[in-house]
């Protein structure tokens, strides 16, 4: 397959015949303007050595448009428009290559190396312009030690000068993109932890209070993940599987590199933690406030009354916890006795041993 300024053209690779040409000049959908690469990922088909596209897609440096295209393959002769990346305010990127798990690298005039997945999306950006490790002096090109077949570190070619010179630089990893969504089901609360990978890391996932020093429960302990957005839920249990208390939280997500320096050691370990609020912070109600009316006095006898004996409302907003003034973990005539013995005697007040934590569903 070759390109020039505003067009793909694919040939039949044992005769040269033409099969196909893409593209017209322009800005808008099917068209390019300045060209400046075109590239497949491939990978081997079993054992039989034949190599085919990743996923029939083929990415197209469009510089003149300040974006990646997507194509997608139908066939060998023909494709169409898929997807997009632009970044008008971007470096121009300089070259493309695709690794063998399809991920698409993108070489930038600022020697920024930038990676995104199979889909355009960013996973992450690394280096600067200069001479020094891990900077780039006009970076070329960027190629695949396997060649377009697959495999291999990737290799960047700089821009030939008399401080020129090869380096091995090892991209490490980074985690991006971290939030904690609640939600309560059944009045079990539960988190789902989302974060974006860079590259396939080793990570370690920690629930802990708030203020990050003691922990509460470890999700994950050194566990291999592949790159791109990772999903991973929390029930609200602690290290001894008991339900803790609803409030702030913070997850900790420690991510290491699988690329390893002289020493055997990762080139990178990245810590991002956050905050985040268990089902809404504190109680959403007071035990033995039986009508939820944000109080406890006599209306919540004759309301667990009428409950009990006349089937009236059910206890709210938690249809045991809200009438459950002895702790008892039902609601009967004994949870109306101890709320008039608080309210006439100066009995012990409701709720004495337990929390609304202890009715979420085990």
């Amino acid at each position: 397959m070759a390109c020039k300024s505003d067009k793909i053209v694919a040939f039949w690779a044992w005769n040269g015949q033409k099969l196909l040409s893409y593209g017209s000049t322009g800005s808008d959908v099917g068209q390019f303007s300045d060209i400046r690469a075109i590239v497949c990922g491939k990978t081997r088909q079993g054992t039989n050595g034949v190599w085919f596209a990743n996923n029939n897609y083929v990415y197209v440096l469009d510089a003149g448009n300040s974006r990646l295209v997507r194509l997608s393959r139908s066939g060998y002769y023909t494709v169409q428009w898929d997807m997009a990346f632009v970044c008008p305010n971007c470096s121009p990127f300089t070259d493309l290559e695709v690794d063998a798990l399809g991920h698409v690298w993108a070489t930038a005039e600022n020697g920024m190396i930038w990676k995104f997945t199979k889909d355009l999306a960013v996973l992450g950006m690394f280096g600067s312009s200069g001479t020094g490790a891990n900077q780039f002096d006009h970076p070329v090109s960027i190629a695949n030690t396997g060649g377009h077949l697959g495999g291999g570190d990737m290799m960047i070619c700089e821009n030939w000068t008399a401080l020129s010179g090869l380096q091995h630089y090892a991209i490490g990893t980074d985690v991006n993109d971290l939030y904690v969504n609640t939600e309560n089901v059944g009045e079990t609360c539960y988190s789902h932890i989302s974060f974006l990978l860079a590259d396939y890391s080793s990570v370690t996932i920690n629930i802990k209070d708030s203020a990050g020093t003691s922990m509460v429960k470890q999700l994950k302990n050194n566990w291999g993940y592949s790159s791109g957005v990772q999903l991973e839920t929390w029930n609200g249990r602690n290290s001894s599987n008991a339900l803790v208390p609803w409030g702030t939280y913070r997850v900790e997500i420690t991510a290491s590199s699988e690329y390893k320096n002289s020493s055997g050691q990762p080139v990178n370990s990245v810590t991002k933690s956050a905050l985040f609020t268990l089902c809404g912070g504190a109680c959403q109600w007071a035990v033995g406030d039986a009508n939820g009316d944000g109080s406890v006095d006599i209306s919540d006898v004759v309301y667990l009354i009428a409950y009990i004996f006349s089937g009236g409302r059910a206890p709210t907003p938690n249809s045991v916890g809200s009438g459950d003034a002895d702790c008892s973990h039902g609601v009967d005539i004994s949870d109306a006795v101890y709320l008039i013995s608080r309210i006439f005697s100066g009995g012990p007040p409701p709720g004495l041993t337990c929390t609304c934590s202890d009715y979420f569903k085990k």
